[in-house]
């Protein structure tokens, strides 16, 4: 965004967001295209979280996407989805939750008093 200055200066620049990169690599057809696509994935992505009720992976895929989204306003759609996070870390968070951890359990020795 601009930056004004008291002497009417101005400073920093206006982000094009993935808009420019998407032009830039494909012109119109771009645009559309990678807008079409991230928002079809965003929805699908909300629709994932909300439909798991409220969990610690689905608070943390809310806030990768959002982490996301600040990353999107100054990259490329690429950029964002896999080092943005916007999918990489809903990824992780799926393949985390299908690893099932051997449960430890306790048992006490012989001659210990078992606690009631």
């Amino acid at each position: 965004m601009f930056a004004y200055l008291r002497t009417e200066q101005y400073l920093g620049s206006y982000n094009a967001m993935f808009v420019g990169e998407a032009w830039a690599d494909f012109g119109y057809y771009g645009v559309a295209v990678e807008s079409f696509l991230l928002g079809i994935g965003l929805a699908v992505a909300d629709l994932w979280v909300l439909s798991k009720g409220k969990s610690a992976e689905g608070v943390a895929a809310i806030v990768s996407i959002i982490c996301g989204m600040v990353v999107l306003s100054a990259s490329a759609l690429q950029t964002s989805l896999f080092s943005g996070g916007i999918l990489l870390i809903p990824f992780l968070a799926i393949v985390l939750r299908s690893v099932r951890l051997p449960r430890v359990v306790w048992h006490p020795q012989v001659g210990e008093a078992a606690a009631t």
